[in-house]
């Protein structure tokens, strides 16, 4: 072979071995491409994102009517009525009666308590003792009274002014009106010390019993003052005559 056939011979070695690292790089180029390729289309495949369906609409809750207050439960006491009256204050026709206190048997309850049930509109208070014959008489008839017309806006409280062995207690008003009497009406006990209803009544101490008051619950203003028991149809006339 001629020195020329050789350098032919290599440099037809060297396009041949060119061409083939050109056809590899091509090849290995192609294969990344072709994998880069696939894999962003797996990724557009993986990808897609599903139409947005509008959410479900789900009705809301219409907003109730505010209800109508219910009404008050049997026993509730309908509390009505503003401040007690102010004064001056009296024991006559006319007059404003003070705000007494009382004792109970389960403490102490005083005339602005009773006045703040709004369902009555009248008072009739009554003042009896344990040695009094005529409210003997009377103290039964308020239950029928008070059977008869507390519907009609009638309260009654019954006032123990003393007892047989003394001044009046919580439980001696108990045992007079409750026991003696099974009153339906509220009552309590005025003990004779100063500043007391009886002592207004009466400052000298010459006490006359029954003693009872018609007052209106609104302003306290006493109706009709009776000093002692009615004799002709009792008491129960002249009650029925302011309701």
């Amino acid at each position: 072979m001629t020195r020329m056939g050789m350098g032919t011979l290599l440099s037809i070695a060297a396009l041949v071995a060119a061409g083939c690292l050109g056809h590899s790089r091509r090849a290995a180029s192609g294969d990344d491409e072709e994998g880069e390729l696939g894999d962003a289309d797996d990724r557009t495949r993986d990808e897609t994102v599903d139409p947005v369906e509008d959410e479900p609409v789900v009705d809301e809750p219409t907003p109730e009517e505010p209800a109508d207050d219910p009404p008050p439960d049997e026993g509730t006491v309908p509390d009505g009525r503003g401040p007690y009256p102010a004064g001056p204050y009296g024991v006559w026709n006319g007059d404003t009666m003070r705000n007494y206190s009382f004792l109970t048997g389960d403490g102490a309850i005083t005339l602005d308590d009773v006045r703040r049930d709004a369902s009555h509109d009248v008072l009739l208070l009554y003042l009896g003792s344990a040695s009094c014959a005529y409210c003997s008489t009377e103290s039964p008839e308020l239950n029928q009274l008070y059977a008869a017309h507390e519907r009609d806006g009638l309260e009654i409280f019954g006032v123990l002014s003393d007892d047989d062995t003394g001044p009046p207690t919580g439980a001696s008003a108990d045992r007079y009106f409750a026991d003696q009497y099974d009153a339906q009406y509220p009552y309590g006990a005025n003990e004779w010390v100063d500043g007391t209803l009886m002592t207004d009544l009466y400052p000298d101490g010459n006490v006359a019993l029954p003693m009872n008051f018609v007052i209106d619950l609104e302003t306290m203003e006493i109706l009709e003052r009776m000093d002692g028991y009615p004799e002709q149809g009792g008491i129960t006339p002249l009650i029925e005559a302011w309701l």
